[in-house]
């Protein structure tokens, strides 16, 4: 019973933050996937039987021809093999992943673990007294970058998307890797177990290498996932766009008719009305009408349409917004687009501009000229706090980083959709967009 204690304590303390790590790393990749009824009670189950595995294959089963056991590498092969499988298993238990979805978390898990362990031993090779344990805070350091990492792709579905056959072949590649290295790290050990320091270490190097590719090829869907999800939202948002436009048309086309028959009639009433507080209210009304009579005529209606919905916004917000905008050759571009991207790129100043106390400071500027044959748009505002870009974009500055950010994305999606090139940058508390568009040479 004694030696059965001083072996599992050994194994404690030698051996189960690798094992923990590997665990610790599945639950953070699945941390979004709903989960099974009895959650913690099945991750403790995994735990203890997955710990009874490496405990039972490193102490009771090791190599000993004397005792007629596998020689060789064969029980650690199966010992780790055994590990990546239960791993794997337990993700299924735990949660209502796919089988796909727990491959991915336990090759991610099991390559992290795998670099951590062979950092650690580098220098148990080089320095002679260098703590092992060291192992755990580098493992905790390794796991909370890689929260952090899957934090990004918080409730939605990139991560785990491998319903195309590529993020598939890619899944079992970096599978095919990671296996392959764990097996070749143990043949190289038996074979050469009286190998130089050195030697040790370039085996080590080679591991965190291939280890390392695992992760990337892994991940390597994630980008490209996600931004094909993103395009699709926008692509819906749009959509609903268009929608809007044409309701916001036959507003703007009604209201239109009517402003200067509303604009006379109330000039008349105002000079018979003796009623001051009636004379008030009537000077407001005008000035709601003479905004929206008065906002630019672009010669373009989808564009006429933004302009006098914004100008009614700006003014209720006691923003100031200028604009010079000539649309006589935007025809090329389809009417719900225009409407999009204006409507996004106004919003987005808006929103800017909302949270400026200075009243100097709280205006919009918009130019749409034709330069050439390049239409040419540039907004600027200002804005407060700080901007950070990611891919030329900036990031939103809501706490739902993942459903918003769209009006950036779908501007630059439309953008590129009339083969245009979008800028944004900030500078001394000013925002600045600028969109160049060539204009084909049929609407000239």
């Amino acid at each position: 019973m004694t030696d059965f204690l001083i072996q599992l304590g050994t194994f404690l303390w030698d051996s189960f933050a690798n094992v923990a790590a590997v665990l610790v790393g599945c639950m953070i990749t699945t941390q979004y996937i709903p989960k099974k009824q009895h959650y913690v009670l099945r991750v403790v189950f995994s735990f203890v039987l997955i710990t009874a595995w490496m405990f039972v294959g490193r102490v009771y089963f090791a190599p000993d021809d004397a005792q007629g056991k596998m020689p060789g590498p064969v029980v650690p092969i199966m010992v780790f093999s055994g590990l990546f499988l239960l791993s794997g298993l337990s993700v299924l238990f735990w949660c209502h992943s796919t089988w796909h979805q727990a491959l991915f978390a336990v090759t991610v898990s099991y390559a992290l673990q795998n670099i951590c362990e062979r950092l650690i031993e580098i220098p148990l090779w080089l320095i002679p007294g260098f703590p092992r344990q060291l192992i755990i805070p580098l493992m905790a350091t390794v796991l909370w970058w890689y929260n952090r990492f899957c934090g990004q792709y918080k409730q939605r579905q990139s991560m785990f998307d491998f319903s195309n056959m590529n993020n598939r072949f890619l899944l079992f590649v970096a599978s095919g890797v990671m296996i392959g290295c764990v097996v070749i790290d143990l043949l190289l050990k038996v074979e050469l177990g009286n190998a130089t320091a050195e030697l040790n270490v370039l085996i080590c190097v080679m591991m965190i290498l291939f280890s390392g590719m695992a992760v990337i090829v892994s991940m390597s869907h994630l980008r490209e996932t996600d931004s094909n999800m993103r395009a699709e939202e926008v692509s819906q948002l749009l959509r609903i766009e268009k929608s809007r436009y044409e309701q916001d048309r036959q507003i703007h086309d009604a209201i239109s008719v009517k402003c200067h028959d509303i604009r006379h009639k109330i000039a008349a009433m105002r000079s018979s009305s003796e009623d001051d507080v009636y004379r008030t209210e009537l000077k407001k009304i005008g000035k709601l009408v003479d905004i929206f009579d008065t906002a630019p005529h672009s010669r373009n209606a989808a564009l006429d349409v933004v302009l006098a919905n914004k100008m009614l916004t700006c003014n209720s917000l006691n923003i100031t917004i200028t604009c010079m905008a000539d649309g006589r050759r935007m025809d090329f571009m389809a009417d719900s687009d225009i409407y999009a991207l204006f409507g996004n790129i106004l919003d987005n100043a808006i929103e800017a501009v909302q949270h400026v106390q200075d009243p100097e400071q709280r205006m919009i500027t918009l130019n749409v000229e034709n330069r050439g044959d390049f239409l040419t748009i540039s907004c600027e505002n200002f804005f407060t706090g700080t901007l950070n870009f990611e891919d030329g974009l900036p990031t939103t500055s809501k706490a739902d980083q993942m459903n918003h950010g769209f009006g950036t994305h779908s501007i630059r999606m439309l953008t590129e959709k009339y083969d245009g090139f979008l800028k944004i940058s900030s500078q001394d508390d000013i925002f600045t967009l600028s969109i160049i568009i060539p204009i084909p040479r049929n609407y000239e």
